[in-house]
This record gives structure tokens, C-alpha cells and sequence, in this order.
């Protein structure tokens, strides 16, 4: 039995497929949560579903009603894994 989780981790990168992403098209990000912060403004934490996404882009953010509204990229972060 190992002491850490390394053979869990081994086996979900060897068997589990890659995610279908379209990066020519359009940005998509489907967002999770949201934050604010008064020095940040929104933070949104989602996953990129199709494009790519850069600081300073412009994007349409679309609320769950369907309403849209103009905003700005400001720092793309990353999550750091193994």
C-alpha cells in the first residue's frame, strides 16, 4: 500500500480522457463561483469550456437570465497542481 496518493493520481492520468475543448472559437467559461474584492472587483472562478482566455481581453458576460453586460479580463490565474 503506498503512503500517499500518487497511484490514485497516476491512474486518473492514465485513464481518464482529456477534456473536449475547442480552442479556435469563441471564449466560453462556464463560472462556479464569484467573489469580490474592492481593490480586484469580481473574481470568477470557473472552467474554459471553449477560446482561450489573456489579461485585458474583452468579453460579454451573460447572466443566467440571458441579460449581458461588457467586461474585462484582468489576471488569469492558474490552479497548481502536482
Amino acid at each position: 500500500m503506498a503512503e500517499d496518493m500518487t497511484p490514485l493520481y497516476q491512474t486518473i492520468v492514465d485513464r481518464v480522457p482529456a477534456p473536449n475543448v475547442d480552442l479556435d472559437g469563441p471564449l466560453q467559461m462556464q463560472i462556479s463561483q464569484l467573489d469580490y474584492n474592492n481593490y480586484v472587483g469580481v473574481i470568477g472562478i470557473g472552467r474554459i469550456k471553449r477560446g482561450k482566455v489573456k489579461p485585458n481581453q474583452q468579453v460579454t458576460i451573460i447572466d443566467s437570465e440571458g441579460k449581458t453586460r461588457n467586461g474585462k479580463v484582468g489576471k488569469v490565474l492558474t490552479p497548481s497542481g502536482p
